[in-house]
């Protein structure tokens, strides 16, 4: 199994690997950029189903539970308030 800590090397791995962006595999898997980008930012919730579509749009390679543990990880380190400027 594999640990959150290797979550976002795994997708950013599967991207380099098969010469691909975020957007290019939001449109093969019917989703918007931002839906992915604001998922990965922690901005909202993953879905299993916006999971399970990455699984399946990278062919297993980042499971719907490693990518809902980026998404969540990215939760936990997004403040909940603005930061004093």
């Amino acid at each position: 199994m594999i640990g959150m800590s290797n979550s976002a090397d795994l997708l950013t791995e599967y991207l380099d690997d098969a010469g691909e962006t975020l957007s290019s595999l939001a449109a093969r898997i019917g989703r918007s950029p931002s839906t992915l980008t604001r998922a990965l930012r922690g901005e909202r919730d993953a879905s299993l189903k916006l999971a399970r579509d990455v699984e399946r749009g990278t062919n297993g390679r980042v499971s719907a539970s490693d990518f809902i543990a980026l998404c969540l990880r990215a939760q936990n380190d997004t403040p909940t308030t603005p930061e004093a400027a």
